[in-house]
């Protein structure tokens, strides 16, 4: 997987999947799913899960859809409605996945 970071250094927190916007500095990172996290840990009790993910709010209640079922944790997630619609999923498409995700 690749991840993105803005050249500006004021900008530091505002890293990105590349799949969803690819600018400034690029890495490789290895990554897995909350759900093959929480397999691999023996099913740990999970309480709240918090998403802060630039535009990428999307992909990770599709890779939790387990753990989310099984835990029913608390959701603490941040939208921006702006940065969601500049690729193509307005804050409603997130918040339908997450109430189809029972």
């Amino acid at each position: 997987m690749f991840f993105s970071s803005p050249g500006d250094q004021g900008e530091s927190g505002w890293g990105k999947l590349t799949t969803v916007r690819n600018e400034g500095n690029v890495i490789s990172v290895q990554a897995i799913s909350l759900d093959e996290w929480h397999t691999a840990e023996g099913f740990p009790p999970v309480r709240i899960v918090k998403i802060d993910a630039e535009d990428s709010e999307l992909f990770i209640p599709q890779g939790a859809r387990q753990l989310i079922a099984r835990m029913r944790p608390i959701m603490i997630i941040e939208l921006n409605d702006q940065l969601l619609c500049d690729v193509g999923w307005p804050k409603e498409t997130v918040i339908t996945s997450l109430r189809d995700n029972n």
